[in-house]
């Protein structure tokens, strides 16, 4: 489970990214054409973009103070490198503080960070994201929820491999002690043939998760 939990983190970040570089640009063009304060251009620009933890239910506060406060709120919930949050806070710490023009070059200057931010999300999910799900290759079906996901090297499976092994391993020293060696050593082998029996679907799985990962 944890390679898919890593994976998803990688494109729970790439969502946001998108999203925020999305308002960045609705922002600029809104601050453009409209004569709204910043907290009104703001939630409506996250609003649009789907940027639910952007949006300021509270104004009686300096913007910057309460962007500050967003921001720790959503690098909490997302899985946010320390340059995204960083870039964040130096965003909106300078939003409202200049005249128009100085926002929009503002505006374009983190339009153009974001994307390459964005980007690097990007190359992170192409790098990473197969050797995450290969530490999940136990799960039947990588692309079906979490919660749905089930396990095949399950716990039951494991007690009856348990079971095989201490059942073989008394009737073993059992035979040997009696002086019956040749069918200790067959009764040795008969528990190997039933522990692969269980396990041979496993196996293959297996074996087809690293063809389909390598692309043989």
């Amino acid at each position: 489970m944890i390679g898919f939990v890593l994976s998803g983190r990688l494109y729970k970040r790439r969502d946001f990214l998108k999203s925020f570089t999305e308002f960045i640009s609705l922002l600029a063009t809104n601050l453009r054409y409209s004569g709204d304060d910043i907290f009104t251009l703001v939630n409506s620009c996250a609003e649009n973009s789907n940027l639910d933890l952007l949006l300021f239910s509270e104004c009686d506060r300096p913007f910057d103070e309460l962007w500050l406060e967003r921001v720790k709120q959503l690098s909490s919930e997302i899985p946010l490198s320390k340059s995204d949050i960083s870039m964040l806070n130096d965003f909106g710490g300078q939003l409202g503080k200049t005249d128009t023009e100085g926002q929009l070059k503002h505006l374009e200057l983190y339009e153009v960070s974001f994307s390459k931010q964005l980007s690097s999300a990007l190359d992170a999910i192409t790098k990473k994201s197969k050797l995450y799900k290969t530490m999940g290759f136990f799960c039947r079906k990588c692309n079906r929820p979490y919660d749905d996901l089930e396990v095949v090297m399950d716990v039951e499976l494991i007690f009856k491999i348990a079971a095989v092994g201490i059942i073989v391993a008394v009737l073993t020293q059992l035979l040997i002690r009696s002086g019956r060696e040749e069918q200790a050593m067959l009764t040795s082998l008969a528990g190997l043939i039933v522990v692969l029996t269980l396990i041979i679907t496993q196996i293959s799985t297996l074996f087809n998760t690293i063809k389909q990962l390598f692309g043989f």
